[in-house]
């Protein structure tokens, strides 16, 4: 016989639109502590058996929880964990217990929080904090159980809207050469573009090789502790040299103890480490483990003691590793990510990073993904990723997803590609990556966009274009041209310094111009991008391009590049802000070599940006009647209002 909850236990909240539960925590002024929030089930989904499922009867709205509810549902009482499919059951509306203020709950359904604090099963903490009120922290109930063989204390949770501080570990051994080369290819455009989107974010870097390369190499392991400067950051990534490395185990157990003992995580911080790596750890036993580490020790109390949630990046599919790297994730309630192609890299950091600062932002990322090669679809091995990420099932690699510049029944699929044959270290078995069987964190779901069949005949699809403020120096299409260097073209303020090239912008409007900006070879055909810096020391985003076939007058480039009426409304509303505003100037070769193509000419040129990148300020080109709306550091840099 089922045994109904008492209604007193639950308040119904309704949910008006996606959001994430720590937003609609924020926004209902809730309490929640973990283990008090249910989401509603709208898909099927693989649950695990220490979350807590409560089933609402429709024919009287009654509730049904507990050993009870297992019975009525179907669901196995010995196994770790089970799928659930709400259109199998549809007499019951399912209700699952959250571990995490990531998951983005689903427009127009339904939230139970629970009020007597009497929920089921298990209460692990959450993946990375307690939610809060807005008025004071509330500390997170203690987990009842953390594994199978002991119990877990209470341990230290960040505050939501406080600082993130993340850290990543480096493997710097030989076979890990590689990966360490691609993440300094792109490192400042990636921290600056970081620690521009996440304001409160605070990065330190670990490398690391083995004990037996202190002599010949000069350090076991060696670190920047946590900071925002991205200068540091960009100085010891491109730096720190690497390492022979000797047997297949590293000193991974040695670099959790050092993360743990040895960084400055700050109070109430949500705390992360990205262990990024291809080998094993050492035993304690092992004769250079001096202080006898154990790396799963290690792992439990940087849990434990600290909160810590660990991204397990496992590279070269090295099968002897598999364990390793899916332990670190399950007793941590991280991630288990399988990463084969270096070239990956660049969009697994940032992944995981918006995954800490929110699923909108981790959703909002994939789309600027999906939409590169002008939404011909990301990799097999990206798809998995982010479906790892938001904790979907990555055996369908065709998902559907909305873009900007498309309607909202328009869809990007994301494509199975085949790896590339992998490098492996050790005895590693070939073949395709696993999937990890770790689900410890909730995340967002994806949303399935309904195919729309008919027979009538189709309009094509408009091109899918990428956002250009979001490509990255080596992404952009034509990085093979002769760039200048960005020069400051704009201020609201005349500069102290070189005051002759400064003058007043015309017919009144706010700020100065520099008129010495580009003084020779104005008559070539160029190619112009102009960016906003929001404030100092801040990223420039690229909002404007314009193409011309040559002017004669230098002191005068703002007439030909900026000459529009909406872009100099753009100009006042930035320098208005105390933006500056910055010029880069190429020349147009008689060709240049897109991929397998040439293009020859301002024309073609101008044809493929178009084709491939929103530029915010280009609505003439791109047939807008407004402007698109972008706001970087709290700074709002494109408007559809100016």
């Amino acid at each position: 016989m089922a045994s109904a909850v008492a209604e007193t236990r639950f308040v119904t909240h309704r949910v008006p639109k996606k959001m994430s539960i720590r937003d609609f925590v924020r926004a209902n002024k809730l309490e929640f502590k973990t283990g008090r929030g249910f989401y509603q089930l709208t898909k099927p989904e693989t649950i695990q058996a220490y979350k807590e499922v409560v089933a609402r009867r429709k024919s009287d709205r009654s509730f049904i929880s507990g050993p009870a509810v297992k019975g009525v549902l179907g669901i196995d009482k010995e196994v770790r964990k089970f799928t659930l499919d709400r259109s199998k059951l549809p007499d019951f509306d399912i209700f699952v217990q959250s571990t995490s203020y990531n998951r983005a709950l689903v427009a127009n359904t339904e939230f139970l929080y629970e009020v007597d604090g009497s929920s089921g099963p298990v209460k692990r903490s959450l993946a990375g904090a307690a939610l809060y009120t807005g008025e004071g922290a509330s500390s997170a109930t203690p987990a009842a159980k953390r594994s199978r063989t002991a119990p877990a204390p209470s341990r230290p949770t960040g505050v939501p809207g406080g600082p993130i501080e993340i850290v990543f570990s480096f493997d710097t051994t030989g076979s890990m050469s590689s990966c360490i080369m691609q993440v300094r290819q792109s490192v400042q455009d990636m921290i600056q573009r970081l620690m521009s989107d996440i304001p409160n974010l605070k990065i330190s870097v670990f490398a690391h090789g083995d004990y037996c390369d202190e002599g010949a190499y000069g350090y076991v392991t060696k670190y920047i502790d946590f900071t925002n400067d991205v200068g540091k950051l960009c100085h010891f990534v491109n730096d720190v040299e690497g390492t022979g490395g000797g047997d297949f185990e590293e000193c991974y157990e040695l670099v959790l103890h050092q993360v743990r003992e040895e960084l400055s995580w700050s109070p109430g911080s949500q705390r992360s480490l990205v262990m990024i790596g291809d080998a094993t750890p050492h035993q304690p036993n092992y004769h250079l483990n001096k202080k006898r580490l154990d790396w799963k020790v290690e792992t439990d109390r940087l849990f434990n003691e600290l909160g810590v949630n660990i991204y397990a990046v496992q590279c070269l599919n090295n099968s002897e590793s598999d364990k390793f790297y899916s332990t670190l994730a399950e007793k941590t309630h991280g991630r288990h990510l399988k990463l084969d192609e270096f070239s990956n890299v660049f969009d697994f950091i940032m992944a995981i990073c918006y995954r800490e600062h929110g699923a909108e932002f981790l959703e909002a990322y994939e789309q600027e993904v999906a939409m590169r090669r002008g939404g011909s679809g990301m990799n097999a091995e990206l798809h998995r990723m982010f479906e790892e990420l938001k904790g979907g099932d990555s055996s369908d690699p065709a998902v559907t997803s909305t873009t900007p510049d498309t309607a909202a029944s328009a869809k990007t699929t994301i494509k199975k590609a085949t790896p590339k044959k992998a490098i492996t270290k050790g005895a590693a078995k070939k073949g395709a990556p696993k999937r990890s069987a770790v689900d410890d964190t909730d995340a967002p779901a994806k949303v399935d966009m309904p195919e729309k069949k008919s027979t009538a005949k189709t309009t094509p699809e408009a091109p899918v274009r990428e956002y250009r403020e979001h490509v990255t120096v080596n992404n952009f299409l034509l990085k093979n041209m002769k760039w200048s260097q960005w020069k400051l073209a704009m201020v609201k303020s005349k500069p102290k310094e070189n005051v002759d090239a400064w003058v007043p912008r015309r017919q009144k409007h706010v700020g100065y111009r520099n008129v010495d900006l580009f003084r020779d070879d104005t008559q070539r055909p160029a190619v112009y991008e102009v960016a906003v810096q929001p404030k100092e020391r801040a990223k420039k985003y690229v909002m404007y391009v314009r193409h011309t076939g040559g002017f004669t007058s230098h002191v005068h480039w703002d007439t030909y590049i900026l000459r529009h009426q909406n872009v100099i409304s753009q100009l006042d509303g930035v320098l208005n802000q105390g933006c500056k505003v910055f010029v880069r100037r190429a020349f147009v070769p008689k060709s240049v070599r897109v991929g397998r193509k040439s293009l020859k000419g301002v024309g073609e040129i101008r044809s493929a940006l178009m084709d491939r990148y929103n530029y915010a300020w280009n609505k003439r080109l791109q047939g807008k009647r407004h402007h698109r709306q972008v706001i970087k550091c709290g700074v709002t840099i494109s408007s559809e209002d100016y």
